[in-house]
């Protein structure tokens, strides 16, 4: 199946020539509307700095991955309530943290009373 056919030094000409256009239109002139309107605000404060082409293809990034990530459909994070299986599950799951909490005291106690031990 053939998608694209590009014949001869003609047909490699045109297709430069649609991808500097898409480049231009999507890259660069987004990048110096956002340069310039930077630029004319800046005017109307103290000190605030100037922007330059790249600058202005910075912002545009800024702008169009925000855009992009605020108007899609999936969430990057989601929530669910686990919901447990039966009661059984929840007791073995609460009996296994306990014994766990149990031994850990337990350790420490010993640790506890082989220092006091190696101490006297």
């Amino acid at each position: 199946m053939k998608v694209l056919k590009i014949n001869g030094i003609r047909g490699v000409i045109f297709v430069i020539f649609c991808l500097c256009c898409l480049v231009t239109g999507f890259i660069f002139f987004p990048s110096w509307a956002c340069m310039h309107i930077w630029n004319a605000i800046a005017n109307y404060f103290y000190q605030m700095p100037k922007m330059e082409i790249i600058h202005g293809m910075l912002l545009w990034a800024i702008i169009a991955l925000t855009l992009y990530v605020a108007h899609t459909n999936k969430s990057f994070i989601s929530f669910q309530k686990i919901n447990p299986k039966d009661d059984k599950f929840m007791k073995n799951l609460i009996q296994k943290l306990k014994d766990e909490k149990q031994q850990a005291t337990i350790k420490e106690n010993l640790t506890k009373s082989e220092a006091d031990n190696t101490q006297k």
